[in-house]
């Protein structure tokens, strides 16, 4: 199946499903081909649709339409001409003669019978891909060539000439479909996928069904299949009728919308019906209501799975959400971070009572921060809004957290050139509760966007209750004088010490309030914005500090991921590197100690409450409660001044204990793409493999790029190794721009049309495939780089396929990949030098002289890149090729452990490697 055979399928596929009688479009279509493939092999399920009436006769119109005006002698050069080049041209000959005319018959009173020769025509259609012995030519196609080839150069060509689309309707029932072997499902994804290049195929199935397809079969289903789960069927109203009646009927702050919301805030807007009290806070007889309120308007789905109901937001219900939003402006105090509805009121900046936590008593952000949007590329209109993850990012951010640490990866980054406003100002939460991990993901453009985003996402109701549920909190057995005297932990209010509720709501309403400050902070509704400035920064790093530390005596890994887009420029990333220093000081601990306290807090009021540890001389090192992960496009930019940053946050006190914080600051390198493939694959049964991990970071641009591929791969029922043609399937559906980043668009578009492509292109078809022109194929060595290093390889034909098993029954399985990959002395500088061979004009006479520049880099056993690069500049995108491949170590990695504190004469162990 081609790529473009692919990319049609799963764009034009739809999924309809009904209890009872056949529907699609929302009315019966007695023209269908209905087809039934649960429990039938490919083989007899193609058999079914070449041989139904609707079919045949669609083909026989398209055969007769394209012959009209010919003679018999002219029936197959025409067909030839029109593209039906099947068996060698043979099966226009056949097909042409659906053409012939009916045989006599002496009855006047009932149309006469086809020719025997125009019933042999359909017979022989019908038994393509069974692999029968025939009189026309020596055997029918197997399905495979059927597949490949046949079909789509046969009958279907013959339909595309003739602009004929037939309809099928193909039925799948669960439980008979799950017991066939994959392999067999996974060929009828592929038949049908081939039939939809001229075929209308829809998939009838219940909801159920389409729901379990989409989590076994997501890299075999079209690519928006989840888009047609919640789609209604056989409606009686138009959407928008059905959204303008919920809104007639629904209070904006009741019940019945508060569950919708509830379900628009899961990553998969689907929850089980049993959790909705808890969530809701309300008994299960109200809970009901609601949900039969909302079923009757058509906004929610409930199906059965499992051991109990689910309850599915369906996309009306989200319109009604959004229209509620536009229309009526809701949007709570907490979401509301720079919404400008706020109370027109002059704020004395006066610190709540018994909120204050840890935090500096007077760090201004730079002026130009007057809003934590203020930037050249985060506009301060819209409204900000707390949402949970999606799966695949917080799989990728939390393969790349390591606990006390900070990670710094590249990774893409939305800005204001490409995306819409209102998609920037989302802050991300997410809670896994199998691994007991909380993730804040937030934007940084300015230092208050970032610590007020920390802040503001720690303290949303999504995240609190699901991390810190009240029974959690009432289990927390330290006492309430070492929370508040030695982990300044905020919001302890005398109340607060015996009622899990009123310290869960004083930290809720912590948020609010730093909320309505930022508010009123760009509405300019203030005294002295400079105070107003250093207040909200002063808030928000005691609420994140707060939150952090009662995460951490609760037990929960704290992941936090800050993003900086490129738009950002260096002073910027500057001021944002020393805040997140700061508060790596609050939330950092020495024992049951806040460090902030013990090493740089100087004020007297705050000192004379403060307990000091008892330091241990042989342990004087304290650690950065969880982690944080730093994403950008260019990770150069922060690393420096972060270590430079985090090394020297604040002025240490003079009499502050013997103790030290220890933060190891690394890159992101091959053991994050493994936690990747581990991560996904636990969910998928599949684990990493050496060269499938090699591959992956050598072609992937960045961890969470892989993690939305891999989590495209289907269930596995046993757990095995991920096959290298699982690898292709799963990169194929990335962008150009994620794969190999640091190449030339027309590199990454060849590498995106082969991996799409199942069979080998020539090179006029890959140019044509990928969107580039034949002479940049050729020019600047783009395509004989990727043959140089095997990641492409040429065929006896002069055509050219990716190095990588093709998704077929003769390679599924196979070992195919670059040489290099599967070689364990592999160095770069050999691989480099089969790049310079074939590329290089005259190469054996430079290549071979030790004293011209460039061949004396390749005499001894090392090579010095950086002479490489200036003698041939355009290597040095393939450099990172090169190492990746042969498994070297990339040095220029930065791993280093940074220390704040006192100093310690002991001397700090840095990460190994």
């Amino acid at each position: 199946m081609s790529a473009d055979e692919s990319r049609k399928f799963r764009r034009n596929l739809a999924i309809r499903w009904c209890a009872v009688k056949l529907s699609l479009r929302g009315q019966d279509r007695l023209d269908a081909t209905r087809v039934d493939v649960s429990d039938a092999p490919s083989s007899d399920v193609l058999h079914s649709i070449l041989s139904s009436r609707p079919f045949q006769t669609t083909l026989t119109d398209a055969v007769r339409q394209l012959l009209a005006g010919t003679s018999k002698r002219e029936w197959t050069s025409t067909l030839r001409d029109a593209g039906v080049t099947a068996r060698d041209g043979r099966y226009a000959q056949l097909v042409g003669w659906l053409d012939a005319a009916r045989e006599p018959d002496a009855a006047p009173d009932r149309t006469p019978p086809e020719s025997v020769a125009h019933e042999n025509a359909l017979r022989y259609t019908a038994a393509l891909g069974q692999g029968q012995v025939a009189p026309v030519w020596a055997d029918y196609p197997t399905l495979d060539e059927a597949i490949d080839s046949d079909l789509a150069d046969g009958p279907l060509a013959v339909l595309a000439a003739a602009d004929q689309t037939p309809t099928i309707a193909a039925h799948i029932d669960k439980t008979d479909f799950a017991e066939q072997p994959r392999q067999q499902r996974e060929n009828t994804f592929r038949l049908l996928s081939v039939l939809d290049t001229q075929c209308d195929v829809y998939l009838i199935c219940t909801g159920r069904t389409a729901r379990w397809l989409a989590d076994t079969h997501r890299s075999d289903l079209p690519l928006d299949f989840d888009d047609y789960l919640n789609t209604t069927h056989d409606s009686n109203h138009p959407a928008e009728k059905v959204v303008d009646d919920a809104l007639s009927a629904l209070d904006p702050e009741g019940g019945p919308v508060q569950l919708l919301r509830a379900l628009a805030d899961e990553p998969t807007e689907t929850v089980p019906q049993a959790s909705l009290p808890e969530m809701l806070r309300r008994d299960s007889s109200t809970v009901s209501q609601y949900l039969s309120t909302l079923k009757k308007l058509g906004l929610v789905d409930c199906y059965s799975a499992g051991a109990g109901n689910h309850i599915s937001l369906r996309d009306s219900g989200s319109e009604v959400l959004d229209r509620l939003d536009a229309e009526i402006g809701r949007q709570s105090k907490l979401d509301s971070l720079f919404d400008a509805t706020g109370k027109s009121r002059k704020r004395p900046c006066n610190p709540a009572p018994e909120r204050e936590g840890e935090g500096p008593p007077g760090q201004h952000p730079p002026a130009a921060a007057d809003t934590a949007a203020a930037s050249a590329d985060d506009s301060a209109t819209a409204p900000y809004r707390t949402r949970f993850l999606d799966r695949t990012t917080h799989d990728a951010t939390a393969s790349l957290a390591t606990s006390g640490a900070i990670t710094v990866s590249r990774g893409d980054v939305a800005d204001s050139r490409s995306t819409p406003t209102e998609d920037l100002h989302v802050r991300g939460v997410s809670y896994d509760a199998n691994r007991d991990e909380a993730i804040v993901a937030v934007r940084g453009t300015t230092p208050l966007q970032y610590i007020t985003s920390i802040a503001l996402s720690l303290a949303s109701p999504r995240l609190f209750d699901n991390a810190l549920p009240l029974d959690r909190l009432d289990e927390i057995d330290l006492s309430p004088f070492i929370l508040r005297s030695a982990r300044c932990i905020g919001c302890l209010s005398s109340d607060a010490e015996n009622d899990p509720q009123v310290l869960r709501d004083n930290f809720i309403e912590w948020g609010q309030e730093l909320a309505e400050m930022t508010t009123d902070l760009r509405n300019d509704e203030c005294d002295d914005r400079g105070q107003l400035r250093s207040e909200i920064m002063r808030s928000a790093h005691g609420l994140a500090g707060s939150i952090a530390h009662l995460l951490d005596v609760a037990g929960v890994d704290l992941i936090r991921e800050l993003r900086i887009p490129s738009p950002v420029n260096d002073s910027d990333i500057d001021d944002i590197m020393e805040t997140v220093s700061v508060a790596a000081t609050i939330q950092s601990t020495y024992g049951h100690y806040a460090t902030y306290r013990q090493l740089f807090e100087d004020r007297p009021a705050k000192l004379e409450t403060a307990l000091s540890p008892q330091v241990d001389a042989a342990d004087p090192y304290g650690t950065y409660i969880g982690s944080l992960v730093v994403r950008s496009p260019s990770p150069d930019r922060v690393l420096e001044p972060l270590a430079d940053h985090l090394a020297d946050p604040l002025p240490v006190r003079e009499d502050r204990p013997e103790i030290a914080v220890e933060v190891p600051l690394r890159e992101a390198d091959r053991s994050d793409y493994v936690g990747v493939l581990n991560r996904v694959g636990e969910r998928k049964n599949l684990t990493a493999t050496p060269e499938a991990v090699t591959l992956c970071q050598t072609l992937v641009s960045n961890p969470w790029a892989l993690s939305t591929a891999l989590n495209r791969l289907g269930e596995e029922s046993q757990q095995r190794p991920i096959r290298l043609d699982e690898v292709r399937v799963a990169l194929a559906h990335l962008d150009a721009e994620e794969l190999l980043p640091d190449a030339t668009p027309t590199v990454s578009k060849t590498v995106t049309a082969l991996l799409r492509s199942a069979h080998p292109l020539s090179k006029t078809e890959l140019a044509e495939r990928a969107g580039i022109s034949p002479r940049s194929l050729r020019s600047d060595g783009n395509l004989d780089a990727l043959v140089a290093l095997d990641l492409v390889r040429e065929t006896e034909d002069e055509n050219y396929r990716f190095t990588l098993p093709f998704a077929t029954d003769d390679e599924r399985g196979t070992q195919v990949c670059p040489d290099v990959v599967d070689d364990d002395h592999a160095v770069p500088r050999d691989v480099l030098y089969e790049t310079v061979l074939s590329l290089v004009d005259d190469p054996g006479s430079r290549v071979a002289d030790p004293d011209d520049p460039l061949g004396a880099l390749f005499f001894g056993p090392g090579i010095d890149i950086e002479v490489l690069v200036a003698e041939l500049p355009w290597i040095e995108p393939w450099v990172r090729v090169a190492r990746l491949l042969s498994g070297s170590h990339h040095t220029e990695l930065t791993r280093q452990t940074v220390r704040f504190g006192a100093e310690i004469e002991q001397q700090a162990v840095g990460l190994p490697g």
